[in-house]
């Protein structure tokens, strides 16, 4: 699946929302260690939580670009409760 760019260039879908994560995940890490100082990504546990009413293609769409920000926790252990991934 293909999404474009104001000027109608083409860009993978899953590499828009995998850089979407990034910046978030990015953002974040910078808050936290500004607030708390001495934060490690490691030291936190990241949670993709996927609406229960999403298609399973939708719900591995997420995951597979979560995965390529390695913001599944370099593919340690993903586990499925509900409709919640958690890495641990």
């Amino acid at each position: 699946m293909k999404i474009k760019d104001e000027q109608g260039k083409p860009f993978k879908a899953v590499t828009v929302f995998a850089e979407a994560i990034r910046h978030l995940k990015g953002h974040l890490i910078d808050r936290l260690r500004d607030s708390y100082g001495g934060i490690e990504e490691v030291d936190i546990d990241w949670v993709l939580t996927l609406p229960a009413i999403w298609q399973e293609s939708a719900k591995q769409f997420m995951v597979l670009a979560a995965e390529k920000v390695a913001f599944i926790c370099f593919k340690n252990i993903l586990k499925f409760v509900s409709e919640i991934f958690i890495c641990q």
